[in-house]
């Protein structure tokens, strides 16, 4: 009896390891079989986006690009290699050997009332991780230097992530001319790559380098203030005393002192004296400039080329500047062009209009030489001498002799400037 309890137990214990042996290897073959199935359908979706950017060449910057699964973002080359995981939220093009890489850290989708938090590092062209995503913002490098912002304050670091200048400022500028703008405690100091504050004095304003030379403002008080110039060493080599500068350009620079505007050379010598109300910029080789309402042209030197008696001027281009003169006359404003010696060329109304006034018509045009006019602008009297426009044509521009300006006859009208 014994024997056979025996024997009960051994082929129930043998059924018992044999059924848990079944299911776990019927579970353990379907296990793999679904989890080979999810890896081919993931390879497969990876696949079909690889070749889907393969395609587009346009994609590619400096030889790498992007791809993306599901909100993840990963990199592959030219030949398809995948260099980094899917594993990035956000990500910038390849620039100077590097892209911005971006990790969403809470996990939320945009759109109200949660955003997505991200932190930003790089990756290089192998797809290695140089920076870590650990700032708020990062830019782009710059000759081997980007900006990277922390708690809002910034700093930089170089390529290989380390911080050459330590997250601490409330603003800095990119590197120009080896050096940078940053803002602490609400002033403007220069610094060099090293973080090493270059400048001597201490500006509510600096502007970017242009020629080597960038603008500051320095506050005299709470109420007043002036502008000057330093270099890249930080030295101010045009004093802090303009009412308002610009940036130099071809060798020149506009300022403002005491209302009037000039131009300065780069040694601060004034080559175009402040005495204009306004001074535009110069456009082939002439800047228009304004006194009492009234517009001309200088040259680079300062001369005056063109009178200032117009109303109105547009800067030269291709050899023309279009000017406007009122008549005093009649109060009509009118419209022409001048070359760069001030002659007048053409009016902007280059058609005309048969006229009663004419005396007599000879081959569709009208002749004006027997008709006895009163110049508009200086009221002498004079007789035209056998003045003939086309009916059609261009406005026949004439010295009239009565005054030193050039003036027009249209049929429909009395001659004007």
């Amino acid at each position: 009896m014994k024997q056979k309890g025996k024997l009960f137990v051994s082929l129930f214990s043998l059924v018992v390891v044999s059924f848990f042996m079944k299911c776990t290897s019927s579970g353990n073959k379907a296990h793999f079989s679904t989890s080979d199935s999810l890896v081919s359908k993931e390879s497969e979706k990876v696949r079909t986006e690889i070749l889907r950017v393969l395609k587009d060449t346009t994609l590619f910057k400096e030889g790498l690009a992007w791809i993306g699964i599901d909100g993840k973002m990963g990199v592959i080359d030219r030949s398809g290699k995948q260099l980094t995981p899917l594993k990035y939220d956000h990500f910038g093009q390849f620039h100077n050997g590097f892209a911005i890489i971006a990790i969403n850290i809470n996990g939320s989708k945009a759109g109200y009332p949660c955003e997505p938090k991200y932190r930003y590092g790089f990756i290089d062209k192998t797809g290695k991780e140089t920076v870590s995503p650990k700032y708020d913002n990062v830019n782009d490098y710059n000759y081997g230097i980007a900006k990277v912002q922390i708690n809002g304050k910034f700093g930089f670091i170089d390529e290989t992530g380390k911080e050459i200048v330590s997250p601490k400022y409330d603003e800095v500028t990119d590197f120009n001319h080896g050096v940078a703008t940053v803002k602490i405690n609400g002033t403007y100091i220069l610094i060099n790559k090293t973080g090493k504050e270059v400048s001597s004095k201490i500006y509510t304003s600096v502007g970017n380098f242009s020629e080597g030379l960038a603008v500051v403002k320095y506050d005299i008080d709470a109420q007043s203030y002036r502008y000057g110039y330093i270099d890249t060493t930080g030295n101010e080599v045009i004093p802090t005393k303009y009412d308002a500068a610009e940036d130099f350009s071809k060798g020149l620079a506009k300022i403002q002192f005491g209302g009037k505007y000039g131009y300065i050379n780069k040694t601060g010598k004034e080559v175009i004296e402040a005495k204009y109300d306004r001074l535009e910029y110069f456009s082939e080789g002439l800047a228009a400039v304004s006194n009492n309402n009234k517009y001309g042209f200088i040259d680079t030197e300062g001369h005056v080329v063109i009178p200032i008696m117009y109303d109105y001027v547009d800067g030269f281009y291709n050899g023309l500047a279009e000017v406007n003169l009122l008549n005093n006359y009649d109060g009509t404003l009118h419209d022409f062009f001048i070359d760069r010696t001030g002659q007048v060329v053409k009016s902007k109304e280059v058609r005309i209009t048969r006229s009663t006034t004419a005396t007599n018509e000879n081959s569709g045009g009208y002749d004006l030489s027997n008709t006895t006019k009163t110049c508009t602008w200086c009221g002498k009297t004079f007789s035209g001498k056998a003045w003939t426009v086309s009916l059609g044509e261009p406005i026949q521009w004439k010295n009239l002799g009565c005054c030193s300006r050039k003036c027009a006859v249209e049929s429909y009208n009395s001659q004007r400037h």
